[in-house]
């Protein structure tokens, strides 16, 4: 968090900046154990750095310097408090962010949230979506399960594994609605919370963990805080304890048993070109899948320069395939359910998108494949990372002839196409209107003369 003076400091403390190796022993120590740490900046006190960093470029540098100083895998942004309210700093932090995945490739982004129990709060989905609205790819969101207040959690006793649960579903429901991949973590305030008569048991430990562990959306589980995790004595602050009669260490011993992700299935597709002037078929293969019933996920494209016409089930994998697609300009929604139980421990063709360029030679775009989710035989739904491949096209637009020009043969061919003369080619469609037409043979046509700039 800042220092007062807008720079980046741990805990907010002047003598422990970037001109300090703070910290770096003990990051070195956990990552030689094969672990990785991620690097938080903001927190229910102090000041998230984004707040009085009012220039961009400023910001960015300055988170810039901890990732070069400390090399970290992740980073999170604990949003609470006036912070999450603060539009101003929302937007400077989501635009800094942008600019760091794109200079730092690999590098993962988590946000730490408050919640309620039924879901994150309008400021905290502001966050989301503002990270989201300025091309922030966001991996987790880490909501705080924890001090609720009465209005929203009312009677808590006992409940609260309950509210921790609701909270986790109902923030799934809203990244799902948005069409956003990130997978979700669960963060309770163990024992007593600071609103007095919430208490996180250790009964509800079990019952998170159990519950978090069917859910492979579900990929950490934390606590705040594992200093407090011993049983302490009368008299000793919330802060140093649980506040409960318990085993030292118990919340911890239950938790690192946690065992979820990602499932070990793994879809895949190539990148690829594709000619200018053909339909073109792209591969889409999943492997690591046992007895499942059902795969859905949505495919994102630029429709500017591709156009999904068809998804099509490879049935020879998939037995008895029936495909549901929801199909719109840019976005597809796509469920594949069967008869028959599909098993690939190798890699197999799941599905088939027929792409037609629209764009040049040259261009290019991704199809991204996310809220990739398959259910198996016992309806357990299994989460698939997200993936995406390069598209780029290749030859010269309205070439049907393909001797690298469009020319009076190419015009001819679109008409005799209009005529129904010869087969059609979907790429003649030019106005993107669905049907290879009159309009389509009149703008090639003037392209060819020069009074058309594109096609």
């Amino acid at each position: 968090m800042s220092d007062g003076n807008a720079n980046p400091t741990w805990g907010g403390y002047t003598s422990l900046g970037m001109d300090s190796d703070h910290f770096v022993d003990k990051i070195n120590y956990i990552r030689s154990a094969g672990g990785d740490v991620a690097i938080s900046f903001g927190g229910a006190n102090g000041v998230e750095i984004a707040v009085n960093n009012t220039d961009i470029n400023t910001l960015t540098s300055k988170y810039q310097q901890v990732i070069d100083k400390y090399n970290p895998t992740w980073i999170d942004f604990d949003i609470e408090g006036f912070a999450v309210a603060d539009k101003p700093s929302i937007g400077r932090r989501s635009i800094a962010i942008k600019r760091l995945q794109d200079s730092n490739p690999g590098l993962r982004i988590g946000f730490c949230l408050p919640v309620t129990p039924t879901g994150l709060d309008a400021y905290g989905l502001n966050v989301i979506d503002n990270a989201t609205e300025n091309g922030v790819e966001i991996d987790i969101v880490n909501l705080m399960v924890m001090d609720y207040g009465q209005g929203a959690a009312p009677d808590p006793a006992g409940k609260m594994g309950d509210y921790a649960i609701s909270a986790t579903k109902g923030t799934y429901d809203q990244l799902k609605g948005r069409n956003i991949s990130a997978t979700l973590g669960m963060t309770p305030m163990i024992g007593q919370n600071d609103q007095e008569l919430e208490i996180f048991t250790i009964d509800n430990a079990n019952q998170v963990k159990e519950w978090a562990e069917s859910k492979d959306w579900v990929t950490m589980l934390g606590m705040w805080s594992i200093n407090r995790d011993n049983n302490g004595s009368e008299g000793t602050a919330i802060y140093q304890w649980s506040q409960l009669d318990q085993e030292n260490f118990e919340f911890t011993d239950i938790f690192k048993s946690f065992t979820t992700g990602f499932s070990s299935a793994q879809l895949m597709i190539p990148d690829t070109g594709i000619p200018a002037n053909s339909t073109y078929v792209i591969p889409v293969k999943v492997s690591g899948i046992t007895n499942a019933k059902k795969v859905s996920c949505s495919l994102r494209w630029n429709s500017s320069v591709i156009t999904v016409n068809e998804v099509k089930a490879n049935n020879s994998v998939f037995l008895g395939s029936s495909v549901t697609l929801n199909l719109t300009e840019g976005q597809a929604d796509l469920v594949l359910a069967n008869t028959n139980s599909m098993t690939d421990t190798e890699p197999e063709a799941l599905f088939d998108i027929s792409v037609i360029p629209g764009g040049n030679s040259g261009d290019s775009c991704t199809i991204s494949i996310f809220n990739a989710i398959w259910t198996d035989t016992d309806l357990k739904e299994h989460y698939l990372e997200s993936i995406e491949g390069n598209i780029t096209i290749f030859g010269v637009k309205g070439d049907f002839n393909g001797n690298g020009a469009v020319d009076i043969g190419d015009v001819s061919r679109v008409s005799y196409m209009v005529a129904g003369l010869t087969t059609v080619n979907p790429a003649a469609d030019f106005n993107k209107n669905g049907n290879v037409d009159t309009g389509d043979a009149a703008r090639i046509a003037w392209y060819y003369i020069g009074k058309e700039k594109y096609l």
